[in-house]
């Protein structure tokens, strides 16, 4: 069970197509969210992709040079965001390295077994998030013992146009758990956001151990632009940030000890014995003689009533009426 706060991450990924002036619309208009980190892919075409490869010039569409990802930068500070670079070759990582301060990177599943990569990402300090889902135990032990400069994070989710639920896993977290527990797990989301799971699944890994959520982001989902199948709308995120981190204060206390807001609920709405005839002076009483309901006043406890079994009334009581010690000799 998790009780610190959730990190979000706000995944762009490539939802932009290589436009700047969608980035900087985007990032103004989920500024406001209570996210903790934003996420940019960071890749070179030529290192990424062979020039006869279908995708090659849609690749060459969505990268930016230096220039462009100094004015994204450039943007983030002016709202005072941190953000995180997910390289896919080593020649982006010296890039954003040697440039930007960022809070973290990230190793995509197919870049796993770059070693070079790896060993490059290995500097002090650096939060470092593994995408782990497909990855087996010996590739993930390996990686995280080269990384032995950094603070590595396991990221589970499977990365699908959207991801069906099935295929989401979350048990793999309290795997994980037991056979990395100096490690962090992070889900990175791609349940399709039409689907109202895609809100409920992000609470589910929270509550099972997870401390990273990745959710991505786009300006307008219905447009069906790169990258759109697991996206939120800036409002939708906006909204989901707020939830996920007010959704910490369910898990409370950890004692049998009540709170001031238990203690006054029970107060308020105990039952107290009440006279259930009119009853004379020097009447014995016996438990069939009262009943117990909640009364404007306090009175005398179902448990506490025992004490008074087979004593006298020195006056007389009526219907309704509340039982009182004054009652009793």
């Amino acid at each position: 069970m998790n009780n610190s706060t959730p990190y979000i991450i706000a995944e762009v990924a490539n939802c932009h197509d290589g436009n700047l002036q969608y980035i900087f619309e985007l990032i103004d208009m989920i500024r406001y969210g209570n996210f903790d980190f934003i996420k940019f892919q960071v890749f070179d075409p030529d290192q990424l992709v062979t020039k006869d490869h279908p995708k090659y010039n849609s690749y060459v569409e969505k990268s930016f040079s230096i220039d462009e990802w100094k004015k994204i930068i450039q943007k983030c500070n002016s709202y005072n965001l941190k953000y995180i670079f997910d390289v896919f070759d080593l020649k982006s990582f010296h890039m954003v390295y040697e440039n930007f301060n960022a809070s973290g990177y990230k190793i995509h599943t197919t870049v796993s077994d770059d070693s070079d990569l790896i060993e490059k990402l290995n500097k002090n300090n650096n939060v470092v998030f593994l995408s782990a889902s497909t990855l087996r135990k010996n590739q993930i032990s390996k990686a995280i013992k080269t990384l032995n400069k950094c603070n590595v994070v396991l990221m589970i989710g499977h990365q699908n146009f959207p991801t069906k639920l099935e295929e989401t896993h979350l048990n793999l977290i309290d795997l994980y758990q037991i056979e990395f527990p100096k490690n962090d797990i992070g889900l990175q989301d791609h349940v399709s956001a039409d689907d109202f799971m895609s809100k409920i699944v992000p609470f589910m890994a929270y509550s099972k151990g997870c401390k990273w959520i990745e959710k991505h982001v786009n300006l307008d989902r219905s447009m069906k632009k790169t990258d759109y199948y697991s996206s939120l709308n800036p409002k939708e995120f906006c909204d989901f940030c707020m939830n996920l981190k007010r959704s910490t204060k369910c898990f409370g206390k950890r004692n049998f000890d009540l709170t001031k807001d238990q203690k006054l609920y029970l107060n308020k709405n105990k039952k107290y014995a009440v006279y259930k005839t009119n009853l004379s002076k020097n009447h014995i009483i016996t438990l069939n003689d009262v009943c117990f309901k909640r009364t404007k006043t306090p009175g005398i406890l179902r448990e506490q009533f025992e004490d008074f079994f087979d004593k006298k009334l020195i006056k007389k009581v009526k219907l309704d009426q509340i039982a009182s010690l004054e009652d009793f000799q």
